[in-house]
């Protein structure tokens, strides 16, 4: 009798045990889970959505009427162009064909700021295959135009072979209190070391060349270049992007195109920020909410789009909602560009993130 009552004891501890091992376990899952998933949360983070030339998917380009509608939806940081006019006034414009926008002709840069601003810059602007910003007024401002519009943090990028004398008249134009809230680009290296040498307050984007090989010799060596003489204030570039590689023979060289190669990974942010952590890495020209959340998987800071509308409300989506378990996959599986959402769904879970 001692025995069978000392075996039943046995073998109901023993399934007590399993039992609370068995809950300790889903508990610690769906802990982690919430960990993971959480927005924002050290894991999977938020990048602030940075309107590209003001918008211009949702607004007409580069214009103060594109910066105050951002500004007004949420947007914090705004990407502007800049270009000079004939008469050495800054103003902002993407591009050397006026008819891509407005309702003149040639380039922009040949004609004075005062011919400028009787174009249309709403012109070429369509939605559902309607002018709707036609004749409403929407001039190509200056950049004293941009400055006073808002408040907000500008992202300026500079476009001319005259950008020396651009940037000197920034000192002129730029007043002392808006130099903390200015970011320079230029995908020119000559333009980032005249305007590193002649505005020192200057916050600049590291040199495209020395992201490029950053990124690169990271994606196909597995090295990282973070050479501590390079501006490591801002760093960015294109998310995907075609290249031509060459290799040279004896007899000539031959050329291929890899397309669509993917340039940021987690490893590879985390990596930078351990050296430097103030570091601001942006990923450019991200459209849609796959290529919103592979950002937010490899940890950036932001993201340059042309349609901050659709971005900041799915950003908000995920920002407001309880994001556990597989909350955060299911609303990712809904989007409509997602093409591969079992195997990205697998990398979120366990952070193995593209």
């Amino acid at each position: 009798m001692n025995q069978k009552r000392n075996c039943k004891l046995t073998v109901i501890l023993s399934i007590t045990v399993l039992l609370l091992a068995v809950a300790l376990l889903i508990s610690l899952t769906v802990n982690t889970l919430k960990n993971v998933h959480k927005a924002p949360g050290s894991c999977v983070t938020l990048p602030v959505i940075i309107a590209h030339h003001a918008g211009q998917g949702d607004w007409p380009s580069n214009t103060v009427y594109a910066v105050k509608q951002a500004e007004k939806k949420g947007v914090k940081v705004i990407n502007i162009t800049l270009e000079l006019s004939k008469d050495g006034i800054p103003f902002a414009f993407h591009g050397f064909d006026l008819a891509r926008f407005t309702d003149g002709k040639g380039n922009p840069e040949d004609m004075t700021m005062t011919e400028l601003r009787k174009l249309d810059a709403g012109y070429r602007f369509q939605e559902k295959g309607k002018y709707i910003y036609r004749g409403k007024g929407i001039r190509i401002p200056a950049l004293t135009d941009i400055l006073k519009a808002t408040d907000l943090q500008l992202i300026l990028d500079i476009k001319t072979s005259r950008f020396k004398t651009l940037i000197d008249s920034l000192r002129k134009i730029v007043a002392d209190k808006d130099w903390d809230r200015l970011v320079f680009y230029s995908t020119d290296s000559s333009a980032v070391k005249y305007l590193m040498k002649s505005c020192p307050r200057a916050k600049v984007f590291q040199k495209r060349d020395n992201t490029r090989f950053l990124l690169l010799d990271y994606q196909m060596n597995g090295r990282l270049s973070m050479n501590s003489g390079w501006n490591w204030d801002w760093v960015g570039f294109e998310g995907e992007r075609a290249f031509k590689v060459s290799e040279s023979f004896t007899l000539g060289t031959a050329v291929s195109t890899i397309k669509d190669t993917r340039l940021w990974s987690r490893c590879l942010v985390e990596a930078v920020k351990r050296s430097f952590p103030d570091c601001k890495m942006v990923v450019f020209n991200v459209s849609t909410e796959e290529e919103y959340l592979r950002a937010a998987c490899n940890g950036v800071y932001g993201i340059y789009t042309d349609y901050p509308l659709r971005l900041l409300q799915f950003r908000q989506k995920v920002a407001k909602s309880a994001y556990t378990g597989t909350g955060l996959l299911s609303m990712f599986c809904k989007s409509p560009s997602c093409q591969n959402a079992k195997i990205f769904q697998r990398k979120l879970i366990f952070l193995n993130c593209m």
